[in-house]
């Protein structure tokens, strides 16, 4: 893990107030606040992971986010997206929640997204002295120009800008997942950025991953089934590989289209979105798994399938292939190669099962080292802001 920090002390001080105990790891009560939905999207099931695995290893987590499931009883208001029905904006009553949490006295605060969540970390970081980490996961303005026409893009666009740089300026530190991202926070007025992995969820690292594949027979594909997935390439990659079993799992705005699509070709399956229980079935039950995603902050589901042993192929847009422990464990696409020229490459690719061995071995060492890395970041960050 890289740890990154700008000697810049720029923007106005960190927003907790007054002096802080230093507490040890065991004792570290940690707040994370999400408006992803608890394994909806990669955010969300990066903080479901996190909050899973770190509460063996500090005193207390509360995740508090809104459910997945987008018809579950939720405190509030939920308004579906615009452009893609699946995903949703929560507007949580925020009384009651305040009241929760401000009792419940974190020591640190993680916010993990620029929405009433992320916001509400600011002034309940200073209401009750915990230090500050702002989760930077996205480009919004990238995912903007995809789904939304000019006129709202020209509107969305200065506003996610505006909720980035007030959380980036008021924060004890920035937390990025993909090294892309860190001059961007630095330019929006980060003091302090440090470069984070990714966590698996437990049960992707409990079970028994089945052997490493010496041919690829299935095939899987999970994420939202949204443009800049290529979900249309996945799809023209089981037309043009008629003996390749086809498995596409999520949910998006191009769902109608990959149901009319596995209608038509009988080895292509559409599963919808599936709970994590069922991703790890289908998954093992698989010889590779493939994400041709345009941009890809990590890619949370082909670090998941070198875990379980499974040959990966990835876009050159994929953030995982930046960290040089996982780099060669996977199979990497060509630029602007088509996903079924690639499929056809790994399909003969003769070091098939040592690379898979070599991904899962190397994905395991970075959860453990991405663990120990989130535990000390938190710690040095309430040490920091108990001595400021």
């Amino acid at each position: 893990m890289t740890s990154l920090s700008s000697p810049a002390q720029r923007g106005p001080a960190p927003v907790g107030s007054g002096p802080r105990t230093e507490p040890a790891a065991g004792a570290l009560r940690v707040l994370i606040l999400s408006d992803a939905g608890r394994g909806r999207n990669g955010v969300g099931v990066y903080y479901d992971d996190l909050s899973e695995q770190l509460r063996e290893r500090v005193g207390a987590v509360m995740l508090e986010a809104p459910p997945g499931d987008l018809e579950a009883a939720f405190e509030g208001r939920r308004f579906r997206m615009p452009g893609d029905p699946t995903q949703a904006l929560h507007l949580p009553k925020v009384r009651p929640v305040w009241r929760r949490l401000k009792a419940w006295q974190p020591d640190v605060i993680v916010a993990a997204t620029p929405w009433v969540f992320g916001i509400m970390a600011l002034p309940l970081a200073r209401a009750t002295g915990a230090a500050l980490c702002v989760g930077y996961h996205t480009q919004f303005d990238r995912i903007a120009d995809l789904y939304w026409n000019g006129l709202v893009t020209r509107f969305a666009r200065p506003l996610f800008h505006f909720w980035d740089r007030v959380l980036f300026r008021f924060a004890d530190r920035v937390l990025v997942h993909n090294r892309e991202l860190i001059d961007d926070a630095r330019d929006g007025g980060a003091r302090a950025v440090t470069l984070m992995g990714t966590p698996a969820a437990s049960r992707f690292l409990a079970e028994p991953a089945p052997a490493a594949p010496d041919r690829i027979d299935s095939l899987v594909f999970v994420g939202r089934l949204a443009p800049e997935k290529r979900v249309d390439q996945v799809i023209e990659a089981a037309r043009s590989h008629p003996t390749l079993a086809v498995h596409v799992i999520g949910d998006g705005p191009l769902e109608g289209t990959v149901r009319e699509a596995a209608a038509q070709l009988p080895n292509l399956t559409a599963h919808g979105w599936v709970d994590r229980p069922r991703v790890l079935e289908l998954l093992d039950g698989a010889d590779a798994l493939v994400l041709p995603s345009r941009f890809e902050t990590f890619g949370t589901a082909a670090y998941e399938a070198m875990l379980r042993r499974r040959a990966v192929l990835v876009s050159p847009g994929c953030g995982l292939i930046h960290w040089p422990e996982l780099r060669p464990g996977v199979f990497v696409m060509g630029e602007d190669e088509p996903v079924s020229d690639a499929i056809g490459r790994l399909r003969t690719a003769p070091e098939l099962a040592a690379v898979a061995e070599a991904g899962c071995a190397a994905a395991r060492t970075l959860n453990e080292r991405t663990l120990d890395h989130w535990v000390s970041v938190l710690v040095d960050t309430v040490y920091a802001r108990a001595r400021s």
